[in-house]
């Protein structure tokens, strides 16, 4: 009798502790869900004028590009000839992707996506400013 009353119990911890295991986990999923959420990109699939902004110096040096957008690819081509650019340079080419530092990047190489610095010329990839439709550079 004393044996049934021990593997009963012993059942019973078991389920309790699967039980535990299960919120325990159902709760890191969650938090894990709502403490990660990526942001939708503001820009659909089409083309658009952007700025390109040269991080380098203070004062504001801008140029026009043509951004084509299609679903989380961009591609960008710089308008007219000026500064370090020509008519129509490829300046980039790649994908559209929610950095951790909370900046939307241009990620054209698989190391760009955990880029420790991104943006200015920090040698990361490039930022993309939606409010002001700027890419920057350097």
């Amino acid at each position: 009798m004393k044996s049934r009353r021990s593997r009963a119990a012993h059942s019973t911890r078991k389920l309790d502790e699967m039980k535990v295991a299960a919120i325990v986990l159902a709760c890191l999923v969650a938090s894990a869900a709502i403490a990660t959420p990526q942001p939708i990109f503001p820009f659909s699939s089409g083309e658009y004028e952007f700025k390109l902004i040269d991080a380098e110096y203070e004062q504001e040096v801008a140029y026009p590009a043509h951004v084509t957008i299609e679903g989380t690819h961009i591609k960008v081509v710089v308008i007219s000839s000026g500064g370090p650019f020509h008519r129509g340079q490829l300046i980039a080419d790649g994908t559209i992707w929610w950095h951790q530092s909370g900046q939307w990047i241009v990620a054209s190489s698989p190391e760009d996506f955990d880029a420790e610095e991104v943006g200015g010329c920090s040698g990361g990839p490039f930022t993309i400013d939606v409010q002001r439709r700027a890419i920057w550079f350097c």
